[in-house]
Order: C-alpha cells, then sequence, then structure tokens
C-alpha cells in the first residue's frame, strides 16, 4: 500500500473517533479497503471498480422510557401505598397496592372506566381517546322550527380534547315549490302563487262560453259543460293531472227531447252522486229549468227534476249540504229568482222563496250553504236602469226567509255575485260593472257585511269564482291588462283579504267564463284545477298548482 494510502485512512479513523467523542451518534462506520486496479489517470481521477461497499447503521427514534414503579417489598406498614401499573388502558392504566396486614396486596386501579367525554383522556379505556364523540349544538333560528321539514340542528366533534366548529345547522327558509317543508313550519309548498302548471287538454270544439262547471271528487274532479251546436249536457272525470278518466264522456240530457244549457253541477261525497242542472233556453226564446242525480258509474238516479216550467225560466243552480240541496232559478221575463231547499233524493223541502233579480245587471246569482242555512246574493236594478245594488237574503233549510240585507259597500254598478259558505257564515266577491273591480266582503249567518270591503283587483276584472279552504278561499277571475287577458288566481282569508298578491296566467282569446275546482289539503296545501273556453268554442282543462 502506498504512503499516500495510508494517511487517507488514518485521517477517516480519527474522524469517526472524534464524532463519537464529541457527543454525535455512537456509531461505527466500519469501511471496507477499495480493491483499486489500476492507477489514477492523468487527471487525478481514481480508476475504481463498482465493488466497494459500505456498511452505516441507521439511527432509530429513542422510544419514551416506560414510568417506573417501586419493587413491593416482602413486608409493609399497614395501611401504606404503593404505586403500580393495572396493565389496562387509558385512566385505569395507574394502580395502587395498599398494605393489608403487613403485605401489599393486588394492584387495584385508581380510576374506573366511564364514558368518553372531551377532555384528551382516554375514559373509557378502550385504547383510543375522544372516539366516535359528536354532540348537537344549540339551535340559532325559531324553537318551533325544529324538527320541522328539513330544520335541524348542527354538530360538533371532539378533537384531541376540544370540541369543533358547529356544522349542519338548517334554519328555516323561504318556501319553494319542491315538495319540501323549506320554512320548517309542518306544511309542505303551502301558500305559493297558485299557477296552471302541468299540460293543458282540450275537452271540446263546440263548447257554449258561459256553460262549464267543475267540482272536486275523490279520485280528481268532475268536469260538465254544454255543447252549442247541439246543446247536450256532458259530464266527464278528471284526473289530478287534467287527463280525462278511463271511460266515456257521460250525456247528462239522454232522455228522448232533453236537451240543455249546464248551469250547475255540485258532488255530494255521501251519497256518491253528482247533481246537475240545466235549462231548455235556446237563443233566448224558451226555457225550462231541471235537475238531476247522476250516480258515480253515470247512471240516472230518481229521474229528472222539472225545477219549473215557463216562458224563460233558466240559469238553474245547485249547491250541496249535508243532507240537503238549495236550487235557484230565474224566471227572465219577470225578473224574479227562486230559490228552494230539496232532499238528496230531489224531493222539495220548501216551496220556492221569490226575490227580485236584475237580468241585464247580473243574470247569474250567488248561492252558498253554510250549516242549516242557505244564502243569496243577487243585484238589483233601480228605476232608471243605470244603477243597482247588491243584496243579501238568508233563508232556513225549512225554506223560511230570515232576512234580506242590502250591500251597502257594493257600489252603483255591482255585478257577478259568488257566494261561498264558511263556518261562521259566507264570503261574497263580485265586479263593478263600469271599473272592472273586484271586491270580497266577509257576511255573518243572517247575510249581514262583517268588517269592511276589500279590494282584490283595482281593474280588469270579470267573472269571479270561489271555492272554500281551511283558510278561507280560492278566488279565480278572468283578467285583462297591457299583456291580454288570462286568468288571476289569489288566496284570500275568511275576512277576504289578500293573503298574498294574485298570480296570473296568459290564456289568449279566453272568453269571460270560467270553471274552478280546489282539493284543499289544510295550511294552505291542495291542488286544483281550472278550465275555460275561448272564442273557437274550444273548451280546456289544466291542473293548477306551484312552480
Amino acid at each position: 500500500m502506498s504512503p499516500r494510502r495510508t494517511l487517507w485512512y488514518a485521517f477517516f479513523g480519527i474522524a469517526f473517533i472524534l464524532s463519537g467523542s464529541l457527543g454525535g451518534c455512537w456509531c461505527i462506520a466500519i469501511i471496507k479497503p477499495a480493491n483499486f486496479r489500476g492507477e489514477f489517470s492523468p487527471d487525478g481521477a481514481s480508476l475504481r471498480d463498482s465493488n466497494a461497499e459500505a456498511l452505516v447503521e441507521v439511527e432509530e427514534p429513542t422510544p419514551e422510557p416506560e414510568k417506573e414503579y417501586p419493587v413491593v417489598p416482602e413486608t409493609c406498614t399497614d395501611g401504606a401505598t404503593l404505586p403500580c401499573p393495572t396493565g389496562e388502558k387509558g385512566v385505569c392504566s395507574e394502580g395502587q397496592r395498599t398494605c393489608v396486614n403487613g403485605t401489599f396486596g393486588e394492584c387495584k386501579r385508581l380510576v374506573d372506566p366511564s364514558l368518553e367525554t372531551c377532555d384528551g383522556l382516554d375514559n373509557d379505556c378502550d385504547g383510543q381517546t375522544d372516539e366516535n364523540l359528536v354532540e348537537k349544538c344549540p339551535y340559532n333560528g325559531d324553537p318551533k322550527a325544529l324538527g320541522q321539514g328539513k330544520c335541524r340542528q348542527g354538530k360538533r366533534v371532539c378533537t384531541q380534547g376540544q370540541w369543533g366548529p358547529c356544522q349542519g345547522e338548517i334554519l328555516p327558509k323561504q318556501e319553494l315549490c319542491n315538495n319540501i317543508d323549506d320554512d320548517c313550519d309542518g306544511a309542505i309548498d303551502e301558500f305559493l302563487p297558485i299557477q296552471q302548471i302541468g299540460t293543458i287538454r282540450r275537452y271540446s270544439t263546440k263548447g257554449d262560453p258561459s256553460h262549464l262547471y267543475l267540482d272536486t271528487i275523490p279520485s280528481g274532479y268532475a268536469f260538465g259543460w254544454s255543447e252549442a251546436s247541439t246543446q247536450r249536457v256532458l259530464l266527464t272525470r278528471v284526473n289530478a293531472d287534467g287527463t280525462r278518466a278511463t271511460g266515456s264522456d257521460w250525456l247528462i240530457t239522454s232522455k228522448p227531447g232533453e236537451f240543455g244549457n249546464i248551469h250547475g253541477m255540485a258532488w255530494h261525497n255521501p251519497t256518491k252522486n253528482y247533481y246537475v242542472t240545466w235549462d231548455t233556453d235556446k237563443g233566448g226564446t224558451g226555457g225550462n229549468a231541471f235537475i238531476a242525480a247522476v250516480s258515480a258509474s253515470g247512471k240516472r238516479v230518481y229521474g229528472s227534476k222539472l225545477l219549473s216550467k215557463g216562458t224563460r225560466m233558466v240559469n238553474p243552480f245547485v249547491v250541496t249540504g249535508s243532507d240537503y240541496l238549495g236550487v235557484l232559478w230565474a224566471d227572465f221575463t219577470k225578473n224574479q229568482l227562486f230559490v228552494q231547499t230539496m232532499d238528496l233524493k230531489l224531493n222539495p223541502l220548501s216551496t220556492p222563496q221569490v226575490f227580485p233579480v236584475s237580468t241585464s245587471f247580473s243574470p247569474y246569482p250567488g248561492i252558498a250553504i253554510s250549516g242549516n242555512r242557505v244564502g243569496l246574493a243577487f243585484v238589483v236594478a233601480d228605476r232608471t236602469g243605470r244603477s243597482a245594488t247588491l243584496n243579501t237574503a238568508v233563508i232556513e233549510r225549512s225554506g223560511k226567509t230570515l232576512v234580506t240585507t242590502p250591500i251597502p259597500s257594493g257600489g252603483r254598478r255591482p255585478t257577478n255575485p259568488f257566494l261561498i259558505g264558511t263556518p261562521t257564515g259566507f264570503l261574497l266577491v263580485w265586479t263593478n260593472d263600469s271599473t272592472r273591480q273586484l271586491f270580497a266582503q266577509r257576511l255573518d249567518r243572517n247575510g249581514k257585511p262583517v268588517g269592511t270591503r276589500q279590494v282584490l283587483a283595482q281593474f280588469g276584472a270579470y267573472t269571479p269564482i270561489m271555492k272554500p279552504t281551511s283558510f278561507g278561499a280560492v278566488v279565480a277571475w278572468v283578467k285583462e291588462d297591457s299583456k291580454g287577458r288570462g286568468v288571476a288566481i289569489a288566496r284570500i282569508d275568511f275576512n277576504g283579504k289578500l293573503l298574498a298578491p294574485a298570480s296570473q296566467f296568459v290564456v289568449p282569446r279566453i272568453e269571460n267564463y270560467i270553471a274552478l275546482a280546489w282539493t284543499d289539503q289544510g295550511k294552505g296545501q291542495g291542488r286544483g284545477a281550472i278550465a275555460w273556453i275561448d272564442t273557437t268554442r274550444a273548451i280546456y282543462v289544466a291542473p293548477l298548482g306551484c312552480k
């Protein structure tokens, strides 16, 4: 070996020894001399082969020292204690021996297992700390909303002995049309604007403008209309989506010589019967008023009943009570209105009561039932024929007239009154013939106004129609404005006050008379259908809901 190589080995050996003595790693480096083949190149680089080996020990982390416990002596003084390991985990690992009769007993833990709490300790002694600790946070919304709909408390998770931030809280928000209780009040999609939804379906191309009626039945809706050319009265069942139910339309005027214009239709759920009224008026001449009962399968029951025969006995209408009917019709030759109560088999319970009526201002009076009372709303023109008064009347189930009341808030040219019964009386809507405003008024069981008149629309309103609900009513009317003609729909409370602005949709070429059905589901919820006719004689039905 050359002297130069010997010096290099000596240098590395001294360096490793100094490293250990100065507090470094007490590692021993074993260096195998390289087996050089050949000499250095002229530029000083060695010409080594690749079989040089170096073995170096890797430094490993120093484990935490285990806690040392004193050796247990053979004898001791009674009552003395000695710390000891229990062999368990977590807070159960620390134990203690107690000297009894001069001898230390077995090691007993100082702390027993308990429910895990967020404190950075293994309280249940299972080898895990703060595991699966999740708790609900205080709710920041209305306590009444908690647990309703989607509303819920947030949750927080324990990490390293500390509770983290609350996450996942859901507070009430504005109700949306999504079949979810967004505002967390226990109702879904309630009090949202009512719109025409789904598909509009055509039911006839021969309709008569003022002769179409809808009512709610368990499977959806019943729809009755008249054909202008043939004067046939037809009735069909409508599904909730507006489609025809299985089966053909029922011809109500099916007896020989029968024909007419439908003016009323009502479903009576306990008996499962439809009650239909029509007249035989032909273009302003002639006219007898009829009523018939039709079963749920479309068959005529109890025959048909002639309400009145005369020169022009027209516009018969029917409403159903719990166990009786209220029926009205008009004599256009004498400007008289007749009202009668009947049992469910079309037998009279009273003789017809007679009231004056103006056929020019309002050919269609209103009628409704509230308990054992029948309410009427009708218009009477003054002597000049240029103005009129709006009146109500109430008769008992037996037919006795209780009271007739003029409505001071009716204005000078009231028209198109429509009436529904409520638990405490009646609710009345009507329009002004000159201004086209739409009004509402609450009435007591005697037909007298309660509270103030409400304005539902300031202009462009025609032929309102209502359906009762648990909160008041759904009211619809034909609306005309700068956007054209269409339908407006709103909810009102029992005082006739709007619960929200009316919604509307455009219906090109719509005639003034519409039909409405509504299935109330409580808390502002429900579904409905609407029917209308256009200037081409086509009749359409569409479902109503939110969107």
